[in-house]
């Protein structure tokens, strides 16, 4: 079977090259696919790179100065667990406080990663985790919210 399809994809490569401009019957005759008037039908016609047929070019569509992302960019900010203990307080441990802290706005959010050996009985308020570190988090005996 598969020297079959080998042979049907080669049969491509020895393709004739389409013959234009040969009489009606050849579906590519008297104006050869080019369409009846205008540049393009014309010898020699060559279109510049940016033209798109009259349509404004998308280098003059697009402003000439930045665009950027910021305004949409979502803020994360990776936080390794063995540090983020040293700042418990009270068994219980808060992004905002944290953030505090690491002097990180009310939006970007604080991953905890890696592992660590963390006390049992901590709750971890307010951040995401990575699964592994959610595992040890859980291993241990403390609470993720």
């Amino acid at each position: 079977m598969a020297d079959i399809l080998a042979l049907a994809l080669a049969s491509d490569k020895f393709r004739d090259r389409k013959r234009v401009g040969r009489g009606i019957g050849s579906g590519s005759g008297k104006t050869a696919g080019r369409g009846s008037k205008g540049a393009g039908s014309r010898a020699g016609y060559q279109a510049r790179p940016a033209f798109e047929g009259g349509q404004k070019q998308l280098f003059r569509r697009v402003a000439k100065r930045g665009f950027n992302n910021r305004a949409f960019a979502r803020n994360r900010v990776g936080v390794p667990l063995h540090f983020a203990l040293r700042t418990v307080d009270g068994g219980i441990l808060s992004a905002e406080a944290y953030r505090a802290v690491i002097g990180a706005d009310a939006k970007t959010r604080l991953f905890l990663i890696g592992q660590a050996e963390c006390p049992s009985g901590v709750l971890f308020r307010g951040f995401d985790a990575t699964p592994g570190a959610r595992e040890c988090i859980e291993r241990c005996g403390s609470k993720l919210t």
